[in-house]
């Protein structure tokens, strides 16, 4: 990929820990001339190289006008707790996702690099990942040049609200990710900034197709991207 500040950028769900780690690193990024943000908000970012679009994201299946971008970061996710039924989280972590990657598709947008989950699989048993594992299978068949999915393990870093729970989980999976070793990387606990970074190494490396991006792969990609 060009390094020439010529790429632009539509990152979807930057108001969340991943999405605002990569918001802040496409900003300054020499490759990316172009950066734009589409939410329910806008983020609390300002920068002259970044333009922030506001839409109606309810999931109803209405179109929704995306500004035109060669690389589709999706960071669109909530949880169970969050979303109160499965019916609503599956509105936004399967069907908003594929309808905002479709319409980028038909864009022209080349690329897809999302957030997805360790675990994630189609035929898992466990709905959350179920659900994970068919957005990546319908939106690798959308038609894009590259698609990849991150799947993080459990995510480190500051949330916009503190819960309790995370800051406790944050300090054990902090100890256990020394004792992680081999096959068993995957299951380590890794930044948000970590994650973005990685995001941005798939898009400027030379990948073609539908890759699945998680352990080690998060942490090369990312260590590329910083280097």
């Amino acid at each position: 990929m060009s390094d020439g500040r010529n790429r632009r950028a539509l990152v979807v769900g930057a108001t969340g820990l991943v999405g605002g780690a990569l918001l802040a690193r496409l900003a300054e990024h020499r490759a990316y001339g172009r950066v734009a943000t589409l939410g329910r908000r806008a983020p609390d970012f300002h920068h002259e190289g970044v333009a922030h679009h506001v839409a109606d994201l309810s999931g109803d299946g209405a179109p929704i006008e995306l500004p035109r971008a060669d690389v589709l970061f999706c960071c669109l996710g909530t949880t169970i707790k969050q979303a109160k039924t499965e019916a609503a989280f599956r509105a936004v972590d399967f069907d908003l996702v594929v309808q905002i990657a479709k319409q980028a598709a038909a864009n022209g947008t080349n690329t897809f690099v999302g957030v997805s989950s360790i675990g994630a699989s189609a035929d898992s048993r466990n709905f959350y990942l179920r659900t994970k594992g068919e957005m990546e299978q319908t939106v690798a068949r959308l038609g894009f040049k590259r698609s990849g999915f991150v799947r993080p393990s459990y995510l480190l870093g500051e949330r916009e609200h503190f819960r309790f729970a995370e800051q406790v989980g944050r300090q054990i999976n902090r100890l256990l990710n020394p004792v992680l070793l081999g096959g068993l990387t995957r299951y380590r606990a890794v930044d948000g900034d970590t994650v973005a970074a990685a995001m941005i190494g798939f898009d400027l490396s030379s990948a073609l197709g539908s890759h699945i991006i998680e352990g080690k792969d998060i942490w090369r990609l990312a260590e590329r991207e910083d280097g």
